[in-house]
Formats: C-alpha cells, sequence, structure tokens
C-alpha cells in the first residue's frame, strides 16, 4: 500500500466530514509512516494556532498541487504513489480528486437507504468501501453490494473534549444542550417540543441550542411532525432567526440561548456548561460526532437508539432513547430505513431522570468518559489505517 494518503474531501472546522479530515490529515502528518495529500480546496481552518501550524506543510502542498494544475485544466496526472480515500454521501455522491489513483477507497455516511442504479455503478469502482458506522455496513451488505466493507467509527480529541468544571456562567439554571444543524433529520423539533413541557415543571430550565445550519434550504421540513410551526427566516442573520422562531413557538425569551456558528475547538468548553445533551435525531448516517464529542465530556447524554447512534446508544454510558416509531419521509431522502422517530413521553422522563438522579448520572458519564478513550482519532485512524494496508497490501 501506498504510505501517501489522498485525502478526497474538504477540511473544514465546522463541517462534520471537515473536522474528520482535519484530524485525519494532524494524524498522518504526525505518523512516522503516513503522510497526507489534501485533494480539494481548503475551507476553514482550525483557529487552533498549534493545529493551523502542524497542517501548514499539507497546505503548502496543496497550494502547490493546485497552482500546477491551474495551467492544465481538465488535465488529472497519474499518481502511483498515493491511495485515494474518496468522500461518499448518501447515493455515494463524490467529488473527483484532481489527481488519479491506482488504488481507491472509498469512506462513506449515508442517511438515504434507497440507493439508485447509478449509486452502485458509482460503488463498483472502489474495492474497499469504510462506512461510519455499522448501521451502515449493514445496511450496504443487506442490499447486496459487492466491495469489501469495514467500519471504522470517527474518534474525539481528548484534548479539547474532556471533563473539566464549569465555568459558572449559568448558575441556578438546568442546562439542556442541543447541537446539530437545524434540519429535520437531526430532530430539533422534537427537542423544542420536549424542552416546552419540561421548562413548564422546571422554570429554571434553559435550551443551549447549536443549531447553525450552512445549507438553510435543509431546514424547510422541520415543521413536519407538527411539534413546531414554520421555519427560520432564511434571510438575514440566522442566530436571530432562529430565537424569533423559538419564540412563535412557545418558549420564552429567557429559556433559551441560541449560539452563533462555532469552530470545532470551543464547542467543549459551551458543551460543558450543560446539565443534560439531547439528540433526539432521526438519523444519523455516522455515530453523531457531536454526541461521542459530549459523551467524552462526561455530559448526561439522550440518545435516540436509532441508525449509526447505535454504536453508541448503551445504557451503560448514556440514557437511550429505545421507544423508536416509523419515521414519515419529509426531505429529499426517500430511503428511511432504520430512521427513528423518537417517543415525546420517553425524553421527558429521561429529562427528569437526569434531574433528579444526579449521582446515578455521574456515575454513568464517568463510564462514558472512560469508554470514549477508545475512540480518540489518533486510535481510530490507526484502525482506518490497518483497514486500509490489510487490504491493498
Amino acid at each position: 500500500m501506498n504510505k501517501n494518503i489522498g485525502i478526497g474531501w474538504q477540511l473544514h472546522d465546522r463541517t462534520g466530514w471537515g473536522v474528520y479530515g482535519i484530524n485525519l490529515a494532524l494524524q498522518l502528518l504526525s505518523h512516522p509512516d503516513y503522510s497526507p495529500t489534501l485533494l480539494f480546496p481548503l475551507g476553514r481552518l482550525p483557529e487552533h494556532p498549534l493545529q493551523k501550524e502542524r497542517l501548514r506543510p499539507a497546505i503548502e502542498s496543496y497550494n502547490n498541487l493546485a497552482s500546477a494544475l491551474k495551467h492544465t485544466p481538465g488535465f488529472r496526472p497519474l499518481s502511483e504513489n498515493l491511495t485515494i480515500l474518496y468522500g461518499l454521501g448518501n447515493d455515494f455522491i463524490h467529488n473527483e480528486s484532481p489527481l488519479m489513483s491506482p488504488t481507491e477507497a472509498g469512506v462513506i455516511f449515508f442517511e438515504n437507504t434507497l440507493f439508485s442504479q447509478q449509486s452502485r455503478e458509482r460503488a463498483a469502482r472502489f474495492p474497499l468501501i469504510i462506512t461510519g458506522s455499522h448501521w451502515n455496513e449493514e445496511i450496504l451488505k443487506n442490499k447486496g453490494f459487492s466491495s469489501q466493507i469495514e467500519t471504522v467509527i470517527q474518534g474525539i480529541d481528548p484534548t479539547i473534549f474532556h471533563p473539566a468544571p464549569k465555568s459558572g456562567l449559568f448558575k441556578n439554571r438546568f442546562v439542556v444542550f442541543s447541537g446539530g444543524k437545524l434540519e429535520y433529520r437531526k430532530g430539533q423539533d422534537i427537542v423544542i417540543a420536549a424542552f416546552r413541557a419540561f421548562q413548564k415543571r422546571h422554570p429554571e430550565a434553559l435550551l443551549l441550542a447549536a443549531w447553525h445550519n450552512s445549507w438553510p434550504e435543509s431546514m424547510a421540513r422541520i415543521s413536519t411532525k407538527g411539534y413546531v410551526s414554520g421555519i427560520p427566516e432564511t434571510n438575514g442573520n440566522q442566530q436571530q432567526a432562529v430565537a424569533k422562531w423559538l419564540l412563535k413557538n412557545g418558549l420564552t425569551k429567557e429559556s433559551f440561548l441560541v449560539l452563533p456558528e462555532t469552530p470545532n475547538i470551543y464547542m467543549a468548553p459551551i458543551i460543558r456548561e450543560a446539565d443534560v445533551a439531547l439528540f433526539p435525531n432521526r438519523g444519523e448516517g455516522g455515530t453523531n460526532l457531536v454526541a461521542m464529542e459530549t459523551l467524552a465530556c462526561g455530559i448526561p447524554v439522550i440518545l435516540a437508539a436509532n441508525s449509526g447512534q447505535l454504536d453508541f446508544a448503551d445504557h451503560n454510558i448514556c440514557l437511550p432513547l429505545k421507544k423508536q416509531g416509523k419515521v414519515k419521509p419529509a426531505t429529499t431522502m426517500s430511503g428511511v430505513e432504520g430512521w427513528g422517530e423518537s417517543d415525546l413521553e420517553e425524553i421527558i422522563e429521561a429529562l427528569e431522570d437526569i434531574y433528579t438522579n444526579t449521582q446515578e448520572s455521574r456515575q454513568r458519564s464517568l463510564r462514558a468518559v472512560e469508554h470514549m478513550q477508545n475512540f480518540t482519532w489518533e486510535k481510530q485512524v490507526d484502525k482506518l489505517l490497518q483497514v486500509v494496508n490489510n487490504f491493498f497490501s
């Protein structure tokens, strides 16, 4: 196997794929036997100055590559000494690398479980497909995809996401954290309905919402289930628009705080202010990276036991939402096999459990922190390299 690894998706510190790419590149740069080749234009780079400096050689190499290829539009040189990992989404859609390689593998996270004939043709290109969850692996195998399919879960950075004292900014408040881009699939409408009921019982409750969505058109179906009405305005400041929308949906001004778009490195101290995190997400191709990072911070987590989240929906480390009903397809994704509609009463009961049984919740969270040490980026990238190396050697 070639020791030069091409990263076939954009590095960006405010998207799930981008955070994966950044941490993959950092681990490759620290590995004695491997090095990264960036293949796509860079998004926002980490605001962590040491990470940014460590990435500099890979960034300079990409800039040189882009400059050289600029003079030969349409030409895709063959690089014999490169193994390209392509980032694949729903229906195996991906962007073509500016370089060609005889050694290619696909890394996929998908939520849509219906596949077109074109997707099967795209998949056939990759002799090895690496999925981001065991649910994704099971779906592909059950649907007869012929490639070798292996699961390698994402990682967490324990230097950032770890237990630490609260700042005390929200004294005497019971803080409920909810993270993920605002859309039907992520289930923030369920969060609003559950929090609305919980806050009536506990007026000191505060919803801490990290819901920035860089693709506002995907918010259009958030009201499908009927828990909320309307959608936030898509023009102007999104943070203010979401706040206005929450007011229209029955929350009081003092009961919530909507966060602006926030770099990954700053999320840990925000998460640590919470007393509980709620993830009733209807479908996740991966394992829900924000939930993983929250577990690593030692915050009690309520997690929907469906789709890719099943890899961490374990009662030893969180409160899994076991009552999972059928989901009405309400997005551009018509395949929702394995998705789940969380039960509102079960969520409220779980919130009450954590509110009341603080000692039991703390013990569960300590087990979660210990468990997440098995999923550092260093360990997960090593597993990824081992899978790729074993296949192509």
